[in-house]
């Protein structure tokens, strides 16, 4: 990797790029590379957007990603970044890249009056989750994070609307 990183918001003219590097990240949580395309799809596609991408390029290769969306409110009104996804190619990791990314998004948390950066992890990911540790982000132990999918997702769906 001898050409310049850039970190840098998504743009309709980054769908390859971006495809590739989705379909990488799908591949390695998910096991198959299906859905890549749709998923950069739904980032950059038209209409409205509940989240943003940035993309770190090495040259014109897609080395990383992150997901971010602002929510409100936060303490004292103001707004929490909140990170859904990073990801860093496997040949790129290694490299300073994800803290880089997370930097860039630190930067635009503080750009746009964000009280907090906060994101989650996989208990399971003990690189993601020793990464976090060295950066210095605390652990949020008083929160439990929840979900709702599959069958049970229709089920309260179904129940809801009786």
């Amino acid at each position: 990797m001898t050409d310049e990183l850039t970190i840098r918001a998504a743009a309709q003219g980054d769908i390859g790029p971006l495809t590739m590097i989705m379909q990488e990240c799908m591949q390695h949580y998910f096991g198959t590379g299906a859905g890549g395309a749709q998923a950069a799809q739904a980032l950059l596609g038209a209409g409205a957007r509940s989240v943003e991408t940035v993309v770190a390029f090495v040259g014109e290769e897609a080395v990383g990603f992150a997901t971010f969306a602002v929510v409100y409110p936060g303490p004292e009104g103001r707004g929490t970044l909140y990170m859904k996804d990073l990801f860093v190619s496997g040949n790129a990791r290694s490299r300073n890249l994800g803290r880089r990314l997370m930097a860039h998004l630190g930067g635009v948390a503080a750009a746009r009056g964000c009280i907090r950066f906060d994101w989650t992890a996989e208990t399971s990911n003990p690189r993601a989750l020793a990464f976090y540790d060295r950066i210095g982000a605390a652990r949020v132990e008083e929160k439990v994070y929840f979900r709702l999918e599959g069958a049970r997702l229709q089920a309260f769906i179904a129940e809801g609307a009786e």
